[in-house]
């Protein structure tokens, strides 16, 4: 993103916004600014001040790093469900049955399992730098997206996002989940 590009931070409220379905009038009150106001900041005619933009994120579901990065696309965030590999290799073995799946390639990563139970306390959103790729291994998982309907994962599903967007899990079924997280973060990193 340009960062001396005011109509940047715009578009992405704008487009979170319209995405959301919230009228440019009630975003306006609910941040406590005027609809005039708003509307130069979606066309890049004014920058948001920065009580303004932590206003705007709060309303739209949003961190105020998430306004400053563009908007998210659609290629972006990938679901990849059971049997839906980008890539199957057959690996060298005495019966010809082993295969590696290939699921989702990102850069350097670090890896967590995750396992819970219904009833855990899983609340809250989270966010951070980099991409995020998780895989179910057992179960099934609820992902919510800030300002997106929250996507069902089961068994062999796998998503990824950028880790700037807001985004919380929920154990769904009666059973427990077992996740895989994969972080491309500046952490993960090797130094050079």
């Amino acid at each position: 993103m340009d960062h001396n590009d005011p109509s940047a931070v715009g578009r992405t409220i704008r487009s979170l916004r319209v995405r959301q379905g919230i009228t440019m009038v009630h975003l306006a009150g609910r941040a406590g600014i005027s609809q005039s106001y708003l509307s130069e900041i979606e066309t890049g005619k004014a920058s948001p001040s920065l009580t303004t933009l932590f206003a705007l994120a709060e309303q739209l579901g949003m961190t105020p790093a998430g306004l400053l990065r563009p908007p998210v696309r659609e290629d972006e965030i990938a679901v990849v469900r059971a049997g839906e590999a980008a890539d199957a290799y057959p690996v060298s073995d005495t019966t010809g049955h082993v295969r590696f799946r290939a699921v989702l390639r990102h850069g350097p990563l670090s890896v967590s399992e995750f396992a819970a139970a219904p009833g855990d306390d899983l609340t809250g959103d989270f966010s951070h730098s980099g991409y995020e790729a998780i895989y179910v291994a057992h179960g099934s998982l609820n992902v919510t997206l800030a300002g997106r309907e929250p996507v069902l994962l089961t068994a062999g599903d796998t998503m990824s996002y950028p880790g700037e967007i807001p985004h919380s899990w929920q154990v769904a079924g009666t059973g427990p989940v077992r996740v895989l997280q994969v972080l491309d973060t500046p952490a993960a990193h090797p130094p050079h």
